[in-house]
């Protein structure tokens, strides 16, 4: 039971949050006070009743105020929002209950009220001091519970965009044979080129090209990658991930192209000059515009 005393327990240090708390509770137990009239005793009966009212209202903002915000810079340490136990949190609202109970009993001496006439004052004043002290506290956990909420949502949702994110960006290469099975980052991609009955497929680990075999049809690559549109079959023999376009280059008639990273000429059929000249000046006009 007691070892439950040392589980972490949010403690807001939050300024703005904070002072909203504060004024909003405080009002809302003078309302509350003002309204219900409690242990029948009629507040508004004079205007000494009405400055109690409002006495125990400043003290109560004061009180919460000093406790949330002026000793957490004193005391950094002790208020560490990362070390703050249900133990302290009891402890704090022990102190703060002691405080309002005799700011309010000596409130009501001052002013009269009604209160110091009933045989068990102190348990009226206290009995006034705890309900603040309510208010504040089902605040605060109401906005730890929207804080979890909004985290335990927000994680889900970078937790569901990985996934899909996983789930789009991978893509494998499986052999004729089905034996053999390659994953690839589609981005990481740059070239794939026909040889023979194999796909030699280039791409970028660790900012370096690598270049693996794979026995199939580069037909049946391509059919895998169709849904990103940066791969070009700039040749009947080669697959090109435009996005890592460098230049292009016209040897009397011949057109041919390289890509960042990889010391190759890729041939370009003369069918596809018109394309690859139109997505290499929309790559540098997006190139100027970043």
């Amino acid at each position: 039971m007691f070892e439950n005393l040392d589980q972490p327990y949010i403690f807001n240090n939050n300024f703005k949050h904070s002072v909203k708390t504060i004024i909003l509770v405080s009002m809302a137990y003078m309302l509350i006070v003002l309204y219900f009239q409690p242990f029948g005793v009629n507040f508004l009966k004079s205007t000494s009743d009405g400055y109690f009212v409002l006495g125990t209202g400043i003290f109560t903002a004061i009180t919460f105020f000093v406790n949330t915000q002026v000793l957490p810079g004193i005391f950094p340490k002790t208020f560490d929002s990362n070390k703050w136990t249900v133990k302290k949190e009891i402890i704090q609202n022990i102190c703060m209950f002691i405080f309002l109970s005799f700011s309010f009993g000596l409130l009501a001496y001052l002013f009269n009220i009604a209160l110091v006439n009933y045989s068990l004052p102190l348990f009226l004043t206290g009995a006034l001091a705890l309900l603040p002290i309510i208010l504040f506290n089902l605040s605060n956990y109401n906005n730890s519970l929207k804080v979890r909420m909004v985290h335990v949502f927000d994680t889900g949702k970078q937790w569901l965009a990985e996934e899909k994110k996983h789930d789009v960006k991978n893509v494998k290469f499986v052999s004729e044979s089905g034996k053999e099975s390659m994953q690839f980052d589609p981005d990481k991609l740059l070239l794939l080129k026909s040889c023979g009955n194999y796909v030699e497929i280039y791409f970028v680990v660790d900012q370096k090209v690598r270049k693996s075999l794979l026995r199939q049809t580069l037909s049946n690559l391509e059919s895998l990658l169709s849904e990103n549109t940066n791969f070009v079959r700039a040749h009947r023999c080669c697959l090109v991930n435009f996005a890592h376009f460098s230049k292009m280059t016209n040897l009397s008639g011949s057109y041919s192209l390289q890509l960042s990273g990889l010391d190759l000429d890729i041939p370009i059929a003369r069918g596809k000059v018109g394309q690859l000249k139109a997505l290499s000046q929309a790559n540098e006009h997006t190139s100027s515009v970043h």
